[in-house]
């Protein structure tokens, strides 16, 4: 029966090696879940902040797009010879379309990152 008795304390001992190596590995892989949830958390609110931000260039496109027409209506309206402050409008349209076009192509990238995120997110 002593022969008995040490094979179980030894499979006995086996097992419980067995059992703490899968709980390690079990505490080392919650910690790793509770990190990529924060880390998600963190990716969630960068793609609210981005939402909002893009929301906001949306809003201001369309205000410049109301102000440049009501500009183009005046010019329109008032065929004169082009004064100093003519030539002056005529150039902050234009920058003002330059703009319009960068922040057309900024919106498209940052829709692009955010489907990029959205993507890892779900992998």
């Amino acid at each position: 029966w002593k022969g008995d008795l040490r094979d179980h304390i030894a499979k006995f001992a086996e097992q419980a090696h067995e059992v703490k190596t899968i709980d390690m590995e079990l505490i080392a892989n919650g910690e790793k879940i509770m990190d990529l949830e924060r880390r998600i958390k963190s990716v969630f609110k960068t793609q609210s902040d981005l939402a909002s931000n893009l929301e906001q260039i949306s809003t201001n496109q369309q205000d410049l797009h109301k102000e440049l027409c009501s500009i183009e209506k005046w010019l329109g309206d008032n065929k004169t010879i082009p004064t100093a402050d003519d030539l002056k409008r005529q150039q902050t349209f234009k920058l003002a379309q330059e703009i319009d076009l960068s922040l057309n192509q900024l919106e498209s990238s940052v829709n692009d990152t955010i489907k990029s995120l959205n993507n890892q997110t779900t992998d």
